[in-house]
C-alpha cells in the first residue's frame, strides 16, 4: 500500500561530538513517532486526533517541538512559547502554500482551550 507505518529519528549531540573530535559521534534513537505519541497508526484520522489532543496538552506540543528540533542545544535553550506552539500546529497541518484551513481550525481550538484554562 506504500503507507507509512512508523517514523524513527536518529541523532547525535553535536555539542558532545565537537567536544570529543577524536571519537565518532554517539548516535541514538531520539524517538519513533507511534510510540512517542501513543498512536496505533499513522493514518490521517489518527494524526488529526493527535493534533486535536495537542491543542489541549502543551506537554505533547513541547515533545513535538523537542523532536522537531532534534534536541538541539540552542533550540532547547530557547524553549517553545505560545507563538512557537501555534507555529508548530500550523507546520503540522499545512501541506501546501496557502492551504491554511487546518492551521486556522486547530489554532482556534488551541486558543479556545487556552482561554478557558
Amino acid at each position: 500500500t506504500y503507507a507509512t507505518l512508523n517514523y524513527e529519528s536518529w541523532i547525535y549531540n553535536l555539542t558532545e561530538a565537537n567536544l570529543t573530535p577524536n571519537n565518532p559521534p554517539r548516535w541514538y534513537k531520539l524517538y519513533d513517532f507511534k510510540t512517542a505519541f501513543n498512536l496505533s497508526s499513522l493514518n490521517p484520522s489518527d494524526f488529526a486526533d493527535l493534533i486535536e489532543h495537542m491543542t489541549k496538552d502543551s506537554g505533547l506540543l513541547q515533545n513535538y517541538h523537542r523532536y522537531k528540533k532534534r534536541e538541539a542545544d540552542p533550540a532547547m535553550a530557547a524553549g517553545c512559547n505560545r507563538k512557537c506552539q501555534l507555529d508548530d500546529i500550523c507546520y503540522m497541518t499545512t501541506s501546501w502554500y496557502g492551504g491554511d484551513y487546518h492551521c486556522h481550525h486547530y489554532t482556534a481550538m488551541y486558543n479556545d482551550y487556552q482561554s478557558k484554562h
